[in-house]
C-alpha cells in the first residue's frame, strides 16, 4: 500500500483445494456420436476417483437437448451407474422412482421414461478397477423420437463413498437423426368359445418410434350374434376382450376384426375365433327297439357313434347285432350317418332315427329302423 512517499508489504496466505480431489467423470465413447431416435446404440461413461481419495459409490449422466445449457436433473436421460452394478434411471420429473437393473446378468430389466431407455439385459457387466477409484459402464440407450434432430449435450458427474461429489462437465454430445414417426400395431390372440358360450382374447399394443399414448379399440364388422366387450378401453400396453357367442351362431371359424385409434394413427388386427357346437362330450342313450346308442362329440365333430340292433324285418338270416361308424360334421344342431341321423335339441339332449339294411348278393334283404335318444 502507498501513501504519498510511504509504502508497505504484506501477503496473504491463500490455500487453493485442488478440484481434482474430488471424484469426476473421465470420459463418454463416442464423445461426439450419432444415431437414430428410438434405435439402441451402446454408450460407454468412465469415471474416476483421484488417488488417495475415497473410492467412487456412483457416476451420474445426465444428457439432455443441448440448448438448455447447464445439466438439468428433470426431463431428460438422467441416470445413475452404481459400483455394485446397479443401474437407476429417473423418471421425468428427475425422482428415482424407476426401479434398479443390474446389467448383464439374471437380475438386468430394461428402465424408461418420456426421454430415453436403458436396455439392461442388452448391457455389458459394469467394471470396477484400482480399488473402486476406477468405474467403466457400458449402457445401451435408446432415445425418443421427440429428440429427433437434435443434438444432445452428455454431461457426467462422479461421487464417492462419503457422498462428496465432483461437478457436472459436459464430455460429449450425440446428434439424433430422424427414427420415423410415431405409431403403433396391434395383435391378438385367438380364442375358441361354444355356441352360446364366451371366449377371451388379448389385444396387444406394440408402440414404435416412441408412442405412448392411449388406443381406443372397437369391434369392425363382426358377425350376427357374436359381440366383444374391452377390460380396458383406452389402453396402453393390452386388453382382454371377452367375446360373447350367441346361441344360434353356426359352429365354424371366424376372423373378427378389430381396429384401435390414437389421434389420427389407427391400426387393425384380427381375432381368429372357432366357435364350437356346445356338444362335447361323451352322449348314451337308446334306441326304439331298446338297444343302445353311444356316441363322442369333439369340437365340432361326432368322432366315433356305435348303435346296438334288436330285430330286423326281412329273410336274411345273419344280421349284425351292432355297428360302429365315424365321423360326420355338425352342422347346425344336425349331424348324418349313412344310416343314422340325429339333431341336438338342447345342450345336453340328442335324438334321430336310424335305419340300417342288410343284403347278401341280393339273394336277402333285411331291415332295422326306429328312433333314438340320448343325453350326456
Amino acid at each position: 500500500g502507498t501513501s504519498g512517499a510511504l509504502s508497505a508489504n504484506t501477503t496473504i496466505a491463500l490455500t487453493v483445494n485442488s478440484a481434482s480431489l474430488l471424484p469426476y467423470g473421465v470420459s463418454v465413447t463416442p464423445s461426439n456420436g450419432t444415431g437414430t431416435a428410438g434405435v439402441a446404440q451402446n454408450l460407454q461413461f468412465v469415471w474416476a476417483s483421484p488417488s488417495g481419495q475415497p473410492v467412487l459409490t456412483w457416476g451420474s449422466v445426465v444428457i439432455q437437448d443441448s440448448s438448455l445449457g447447464s445439466p438439468a436433473t428433470a426431463n431428460g436421460c438422467y441416470l445413475r451407474s452404481v459400483t455394485t452394478g446397479a443401474v437407476q434411471l429417473a423418471d421425468d420429473a428427475g425422482n428415482f422412482s424407476l426401479g434398479v437393473s443390474y446389467v448383464g446378468n439374471s437380475w438386468a430389466n430394461t428402465l424408461t421414461n418420456g426421454h430415453c431407455s436403458v436396455n439392461g439385459p442388452a448391457s455389458p457387466l459394469m467394471v470396477v478397477s484400482n480399488g473402486g477409484s476406477n468405474m467403466q459402464a457400458t449402457l445401451n440407450l435408446t432415445f425418443n423420437p421427440l429428440w429427433t434432430g437434435k443434438t444432445l449435450s452428455i454431461w457426467m458427474q462422479a461421487t464417492n463413498v462419503n457422498y462428496a461429489s465432483g461437478p457436472w462437465q459436459q464430455l460429449g454430445t450425440f446428434t439424433l437423426s430422424g427414427g420415423g414417426s410415431p405409431s403403433f400395431t396391434l395383435s391378438a390372440t385367438p380364442t375358441a368359445a361354444n355356441a352360446g358360450g364366451t371366449g377371451t382374447s388379448t389385444v396387444t399394443i406394440t408402440p414404435a418410434n416412441g408412442f405412448n399414448s392411449g388406443v381406443t379399440l372397437a369391434a369392425s364388422g363382426w358377425p350376427a350374434g357374436i359381440t366383444g366387450t374391452f377390460g380396458t378401453n383406452p389402453a396402453t400396453s393390452s386388453s382382454v376382450v371377452t367375446i360373447n357367442v350367441g346361441s344360434g351362431v353356426a359352429p365354424g371359424s371366424y376372423s373378427l376384426a378389430v381396429t384401435g385409434t390414437s389421434g389420427a394413427l389407427s391400426a387393425n388386427t384380427t381375432i381368429a375365433l372357432t366357435v364350437n357346437s356346445g356338444f362335447a362330450g361323451n352322449w348314451t342313450g337308446t334306441t326304439s327297439q331298446g338297444k343302445p346308442i353311444s356316441f363322442t362329440v369333439s369340437g365340432n365333430t361326432v368322432t366315433t357313434l356305435t348303435i346296438g340292433f334288436g330285430s330286423f324285418t326281412g329273410n336274411c338270416s345273419a344280421v349284425p347285432v351292432q355297428s360302429t361308424m365315424s365321423p360326420a360334421t355338425i352342422i347346425g344342431t344336425s349331424f348324418s350317418f349313412p344310416s343314422v341321423a340325429g339333431s341336438f335339441t338342447s345342450a345336453s339332449t340328442a335324438s334321430g332315427t336310424f335305419s340300417v339294411t342288410v343284403s347278401t348278393n341280393g339273394f336277402c334283404s333285411s331291415t332295422a329302423s326306429g328312433v333314438w335318444t340320448a343325453s350326456k
